[in-house]
């Protein structure tokens, strides 16, 4: 579908410069050749040449389960997942050979640590251009941002405005609820949504918000035109950072959660 959309719209006139399509290698696809397939895969159902930006979504190997994804997430008869023996050295190998070969123009992970971004800088012959990952008023991911600042790798925000679950159960705590968050917002007469994805945008985080409502859309659209945040309300939200993550899944290796506990 989306494909098709792109093409209608090159039709009409809209020029492929004028667009940045970024796109994701899944885990079941880390070894040489399948992180290529999986580039090509993408690149014929969008029916186009290249790829602006090419991400690692995980910084974890599944067993191959082939170019459809199915299943996804292999685990075995204990519902563990199956793991592959593919390092990740071996995937950026990889994706630094898709930016030679033309298929991307640029290449990146997505939730990766400070530990494996830090490994990740010490073997890269093009270092990744973006990291990203979950990070919104109470997951502010300072040690991380740290880390890319100095290595020149822009931080990309995912789940900038929370979820309803955390670590597969519900959650009692929700950003766009919280009480100071609320305060804020209603003092600029804004929505909590729009506070938390200037507050983003002021710390010099890129943010991706998902919606499927038009008027939101264009609210997430015109955060950057907001005035800037004060000190003070700046400061108060930074002190709402509190760990709080919303994603996390048990694909580490054995059946523990990625992140921990």
């Amino acid at each position: 579908e989306i494909g098709a959309a792109l093409q209608d719209a090159f039709a009409a006139g809209l020029a492929r410069n004028d667009l940045f399509v970024t796109s994701k290698v899944w885990n079941t696809n880390h070894s040489k050749d399948h992180v290529r397939q999986a580039c090509v895969r993408t690149l014929n159902n969008l029916g186009l040449q290249y790829l602006d930006l090419y991400l690692v979504h995980w910084p974890l190997a599944f067993r191959h389960t082939g170019q459809d994804l199915q299943p996804d997430v292999p685990r075995d008869d204990r519902g563990i997942v199956e793991s592959a023996k593919v390092s990740l050295q071996e995937t950026w190998a990889a994706m630094e050979a898709l930016v030679d070969e033309g298929l991307v123009r640029s290449v990146g992970v997505s939730n990766y640590s400070t530990v494996e971004l830090s490994d990740l800088l010490a073997y890269c012959r093009i270092p990744p251009a973006v990291n990203q990952v979950e990070c919104h008023p109470y997951l502010q991911q300072t040690s991380l941002r740290k880390l890319c600042a100095a290595a020149g790798c822009a931080i990309v925000a995912f789940s900038s405005l929370g979820g309803p679950v955390t670590q597969g159960r519900p959650c009692e705590r929700r950003l766009l609820e919280d009480t100071t968050l609320v305060g804020i917002a209603g003092a600029h007469g804004w929505t909590v949504a729009q506070l938390i994805l200037r507050f983003l945008l002021q710390e010099g985080l890129a943010v991706i918000p998902k919606s499927s409502s038009e008027d939101r859309l264009r609210e997430n659209f015109g955060v950057g035109s907001l005035p800037p945040i004060s000190k003070d309300d700046m400061s108060a939200i930074r002190g709402l950072d509190c760990g709080l993550r919303y994603n996390n899944f048990d694909w580490a290796f054995g059946g523990g959660m990625v992140f921990g506990p």
